[in-house]
């Protein structure tokens, strides 16, 4: 009995255009996902670099203010001694710290140093000197010699106005607190927490907070990858 033909394999039935469509966009998507991903880690790599150099900036410069703080006690005259028990309490804070808004994640581009960090934290010198200036006026009525009487009164009162801003600007630095000679070692310690303060402590402040914004990015990228 002869065989029956043996019918030919069926032809596999092509994707929709709608499904090829989505698919396109969900590997476009996809890749664009990854490369921002990429970029991230990339960035937080940068940024971790940063947080560790200047974490060792900021230990060498608090040490040498410690040591230069330790090296002035070892110098001072008998009774006399630099520390926080000895501060006078009427000082007032010479140094303020001022928070600016972060830059925009669509301008954000990524570092390659810790001079180029966006600043968010930032130090800055305070001052007790307020000078007022007189507002101008247009009051073309005023008398010429009511201004003539005024002026006696105005010259006195800037000349005290001039000598009390030069008090509180001398008195304004705690060196001043230990008279004309003071150890090089206290200027010294001085200046290496200013600088510490000044420069290291608001750039590390903001690396951080950088940081964890770029550590929420990562994972909302990885959640959608997933």
């Amino acid at each position: 009995m002869a065989e029956l033909p043996t019918p030919p394999a069926s032809r596999q039935s092509s994707e929709s255009p709608e499904l090829q469509l989505k698919q396109s966009h969900e590997a476009e998507s996809s890749a664009k996902a990854l490369q921002l991903l990429d970029h991230s880690l990339e960035k937080y790599l940068l940024l971790l670099d940063q947080h560790q150099k200047l974490q060792t900036d900021l230990a060498k410069q608090l040490s040498s203010g410690f040591f230069s703080l330790a090296h002035a006690n070892y110098t001072c005259p008998p009774g006399r001694r630099y520390g926080a028990d000895y501060y006078d309490e009427r000082m007032k804070a010479i140094r303020k710290m001022t928070i600016r808004s972060p830059p925009c994640p669509e301008k954000e581009e990524i570092v390659n140093g810790a001079e180029d960090a966006p600043q968010i934290f930032a130090i800055d010198k305070t001052t007790n000197n307020k000078r007022v200036e007189e507002p101008e006026t247009s009051k073309a009525e005023e008398a010429d010699d009511s201004e003539v009487d005024n002026t006696r009164e105005v010259d006195a009162s800037a000349t005290s106005d001039s000598d009390s801003s030069k008090e509180r600007s001398r008195f304004s630095d705690p060196l001043h607190w230990y008279g004309i000679l003071v150890s090089p070692s206290l200027r010294s310690a001085q200046r290496s927490f200013t600088e510490a303060v000044e420069q290291y402590l608001p750039k590390l402040a903001s690396v951080v907070v950088e940081m964890r914004t770029v550590e929420r990015e990562v994972e909302r990228l990885r959640s959608e990858l997933r």
